[in-house]
C-alpha cells in the first residue's frame, strides 16, 4: 500500500473509488464508458476525505461540482485583460504588436543586425508572451473541465450508483472474521490434487505431468506446513521426501529457503494413500517432463532438478513466512 501511495499518491479511499468507477468483483460493470486510465485520473482529482461524498453527489444527479485545481478560472491578466481576449500580434514575426509598426522597427523579441524589420517566424512557431501563455492555460483548464463535466454524466446515468453495500464491505476492517453467530467461517482444506489435474487435463489439454510441475511449489509448501504442525509419513506427490534445506535465497528483495526434496527410489506405492495409486506413473513422470518450453513460463517457479551421490533431487524456494502462516 505504501508504495501505491508513493506511486500514483492513491489512498484507500480512492482505490475503492477506482473499483466502483471501473468494476469490482462484487460488481463486474462498473460505470459505462469509463476505463481504469479515466477512473484514476479522476480521483486523483479529490482528497481521499472527499472523493467518496463526491461520487454519491454525482450519483444523486446534483450538480456536477469541479475540483478546484482544475476549474476554469475567469481571472485577468496583468494587464487587466481577460484570458480570452489575445493581444493583436504581428502576422510576420507572431510577436504581440502589429506588422506595420514591426515592418519600420524590430519589436523586442526580435533581434536583427541593422534594427530594420522583424525576422519572419518559423513554421510551428508558438508565442511565448504572457497574453498567449494565459490564454493556452485558459484553455487548457476549460479543456480539463469539460472532460471532467462528461465523466460526471457517465456517472449520474448510472443507476443506483455508488453502492453502499460494497463501500461498506470495501471499508471494513474485519474482513473474514466471523463469529459463530456472526456468519461462515472461512477455513482452508488441502487441495483437491487429481480433481484439479482432470480439469486442466479436460479443458486445457494439458499433460499430468506438465501440471504437477507447476503445482509442485505450491504442494511443497503445504507438505512443509503440514510436516511442521503433524506427523505424517505420506510422501510429497508419492515420490519425494524432505531431504535438508540447501541454502538462504534472496529473491526480489525477500529471503526464501532452498529446501531440497530426495527422490524415494524404494517401494513407493507401500507409502503413497491408495487414491492416489492410479495416478503414480503420472506422478513419476514430473522430473522427467522437459517437453514444455519453460521460456513461455517465465512466471512460474518450476521446481530445479540436480544429482547428487547417485540420488535425484528437485529443489524448491519456500517461504518461512508462508510455511509458518
Amino acid at each position: 500500500m505504501s508504495d501505491i501511495e508513493a506511486g500514483l499518491g492513491l489512498k484507500r479511499k480512492h482505490l475503492i473509488a477506482i473499483s466502483l468507477l471501473v468494476g469490482n468483483d462484487h460488481d463486474l460493470s462498473g460505470v459505462q464508458g469509463i476505463g481504469l486510465d479515466s477512473a484514476l485520473r479522476f480521483v486523483q482529482a479529490f482528497s481521499e476525505d472527499d472523493v467518496l461524498n463526491r461520487l454519491h453527489e454525482i450519483g444523486k444527479g446534483n450538480a456536477f461540482q469541479i475540483p478546484i485545481d482544475i476549474k476554469s478560472e475567469d481571472n485577468v491578466d496583468i494587464d487587466g485583460s481577460s484570458p480570452n481576449t489575445k493581444q493583436p500580434h504581428c502576422s510576420f514575426c507572431g510577436h504581440p504588436g502589429s506588422k506595420k509598426d514591426h515592418t519600420k522597427f524590430s519589436c523586442e523579441f526580435c533581434v536583427t543586425d541593422n534594427h530594420e524589420s522583424c525576422l519572419k517566424k518559423p513554421e510551428g512557431f508558438k508565442c511565448d508572451c504572457i497574453s498567449c501563455g494565459m490564454n493556452r492555460k485558459h484553455k487548457e483548464q476549460k479543456k480539463m473541465e469539460n472532460w471532467h463535466t462528461r465523466i460526471c454524466d457517465k456517472i449520474a446515468k448510472e443507476p443506483n450508483f455508488p453502492k453502499d453495500e460494497i463501500i461498506d464491505m470495501y471499508l471494513c476492517n474485519d474482513n473474514g472474521y466471523f463469529s459463530a453467530n456472526d456468519g461462515p467461517q472461512i477455513s482452508w482444506e488441502k487441495p483437491k490434487v487429481e480433481l484439479l489435474i482432470g480439469f486442466l487435463n479436460f479443458h486445457q489439454h494439458w499433460d499430468p505431468s506438465y501440471i504437477r510441475r507447476i503445482m509442485f511449489p505450491m504442494m511443497s509448501t503445504i507438505f512443509l506446513r503440514e510436516m511442521a504442525t503433524t506427523t505424517t509419513d505420506n510422501l510429497l506427490f508419492g515420490q519425494f521426501e524432505f531431504d535438508s534445506l540447501k541454502r538462504v535465497k534472496t529473491r526480489y528483495g525477500y529471503q526464501s529457503y532452498v529446501v531440497k526434496w530426495k527422490r524415494v527410489m524404494g517401494n513407493v506405492a507401500s507409502k503413497t494413500p491408495s487414491n492416489q495409486s492410479g495416478t503414480q506413473q503420472d506422478a513419476i513422470d514430473l522430473e522427467l517432463d522437459e517437453t514444455v518450453d519453460l521460456h513461455l513460463l517465465d512466471d512460474c517457479d518450476f521446481p530445479e532438478t540436480c544429482e547428487e551421490g547417485g540420488c535425484s533431487f528437485l529443489l524448491t524456494d519456500e517461504n518461512m513466512d508462508l510455511i509458518g502462516a
